[in-house]
């Protein structure tokens, strides 16, 4: 995978963007035109195979977005590894933003 340089999204243009805290387990909702912005914490997505068996796709941290619209994979959740703390961020901003490689880590995400 190729490494992104990430820009940081200014606080004005997120400052009208929904704020929301999650706990270890929770999914986070997924929305269409949007994506959230992680600030604490770490998620992981994944989808269902065709026999029910769960495929991670990836784990994201601070700083990075996640969101089925941003995925061709369909189903698609996001689902906290530790306490999250992250901000809804619209369709219309996605393009400020470069995606960063994706995080690798061994948290308990079961």
């Amino acid at each position: 995978m190729m490494k992104a340089q990430q820009k940081v999204l200014s606080s004005e243009l997120l400052s009208f963007a929904k704020e929301a805290s999650f706990t270890t387990g929770q999914h986070l909702p997924i929305l269409q035109n949007w994506a959230w912005l992680i600030q604490t914490g770490v998620v992981k997505t994944y989808t269902l195979g065709d026999q029910g068996n769960v495929i991670i796709l990836g784990y994201w941290g601070m700083g990075e977005l996640v969101g089925q619209p941003l995925s061709v994979v369909s189903p698609y959740q996001v689902q906290c590894c530790t306490p999250v703390r992250a901000q809804r961020v619209p369709s219309t901003l996605w393009s400020s933003y470069n995606k960063s490689p994706l995080i690798s880590g061994s948290g308990n995400c079961l």
